[in-house]
């Protein structure tokens, strides 16, 4: 993974000098780059990763382009890490970034609690706000149901003052 990020750097120095290649062939122009240090033309200044670096970019360039090289590159030295030591990433995780998790449940723990505190004080404003509703809705009924009374009374009253109805005379009561 070494030789790939180090011919991932040094693919990214020539592409800055010199953004057309002849060959767009990483191995060709690997293999030119160690031909011109052996002659002599070109002076020493590395050649990344060598052939190997060489066969690890041309695969995941191709690919990923380079960011998705780096991004391999970093997820297969923590894949080698995980089977070299034999731990897993959780275990790893947890003892390196231990304290950071504690701090983060402290400040969780301190949310949690104002948020409790919320829900109860709008809880109670709620319950405060359906109490309030409905003792008005029952003072509603009452002014209602004495209404109601009120006009019972009154026609009863109306009927009692009512003189009795005439009586009609038949054909037969006149003869």
């Amino acid at each position: 993974m070494l030789l790939l990020l180090s011919h991932v750097r040094l693919f990214e120095e020539l592409s800055a000098y010199n953004n057309k290649w002849e060959n767009t062939s990483v191995m060709m122009n690997t293999f030119a780059l160690y031909k011109g240090q052996l002659t002599g033309a070109i002076v020493n200044q590395g050649l990344g990763g060598g052939m190997i670096g060489a066969v690890g970019f041309a695969f995941f360039y191709f690919l990923f382009s380079t960011q998705g090289t780096l991004f391999m590159a970093a997820f297969l030295i923590i894949i080698s890490f995980i089977l070299i030591t034999g731990r897993s990433l959780r275990d790893t995780a947890k003892k390196l970034l231990g304290g950071l998790f504690k701090v983060f449940a402290k400040i969780g723990a301190g949310q949690k609690k104002r948020l409790a505190a919320r829900r109860k004080v709008k809880k109670a404003a709620r319950d405060k706000q359906r109490e309030e509703r409905e003792q008005q809705r029952r003072a509603k009924l009452a002014n209602e149901a004495v209404e109601a009374e009120k006009k019972t009374k009154k026609r009863r009253s109306s009927m009692i003052s009512m003189k009795p109805p005439l009586k009609r005379s038949t054909r037969k009561q006149r003869r």
